[in-house]
């Protein structure tokens, strides 16, 4: 396959996971910043408490979307190809599509968290091992209500599914890879799950707001106690 087209591919694939479908439906259907509500997060979560369930579902979509097709097209194109790094090659466009959502090139290369994406990302590379991972990530958020907690627990069963299902190296590589930006993109919620403060996700936004002012105030009023 021409190197030129692999570069053209990779540029394409930041650029489409580039797009922050969290705040351009925000716009678009209640004309706010979603970075000014609630958690400031772009993706689902803080979404679904700023916009609700549907739009909310929206966006999960739309991030989804732009992880999975970069990953299939490169499969497609690289199906006849016999260099030996194929697998490489798709998993490094998959890393591409979640590094244009986390450091969007729209919005001053700052961006959401990556779970979405990611799914979408794995969903191409191995459906199965994608599904599965979800499925831990629906069921910890049913029980807990806290989107972070399914999040990183999805993502830490991910690259044990992808072993489990006999997927070529550089995939089960590439899981611990997402696992490991997954947690470092949730360094802040993982402070707050261990003080028991994490929002969940039935939280409005407008209540996330006000616990974040009041945490602010107490800091202010700490700071000035002789």
């Amino acid at each position: 396959m021409n190197i030129l087209l692999l570069i053209i591919m990779l540029i394409i694939t930041y650029l489409l996971g580039s797009i922050p479908f969290g705040y351009l439906i925000a716009k678009g259907v209640k004309g706010i910043d979603i970075r000014e509500h609630g958690s400031g997060n772009i993706g689902t979560a803080n979404a679904i408490r700023a916009l609700g369930v549907f739009w909310g579902g929206m966006v999960f979509a739309g991030d989804v979307v732009k992880g999975l097709i970069p990953v299939l097209i490169s499969k497609y194109l690289l199906t006849a190809s016999s260099s030996g790094y194929e697998n490489w090659f798709v998993c490094l466009v998959g890393l591409i599509a979640i590094i244009g959502h986390n450091y969007s090139c729209f919005l001053g290369f700052k961006g959401g968290k990556g779970i979405a994406t990611s799914f979408g990302v794995f969903l191409g590379l191995d459906y199965r091992a994608a599904l599965l991972a979800f499925a831990v990530w629906g069921i910890v958020i049913s029980i807990t209500k806290i989107a972070s907690l399914g999040s990183l627990m999805g993502a830490t069963s991910l690259p044990i599914f992808l072993f489990v299902f006999n997927n070529p190296l550089p995939s089960v590589l590439f899981g611990v890879v997402a696992t490991v930006f997954a947690f470092y993109k949730h360094r802040d919620n993982i402070k707050r799950l261990l003080k028991g403060e994490e929002r969940k996700i039935t939280d409005k936004a407008e209540k996330v707001e006000e616990n974040r002012a009041e945490t602010h105030s107490d800091k202010v009023n700490k700071s000035e106690e002789p």
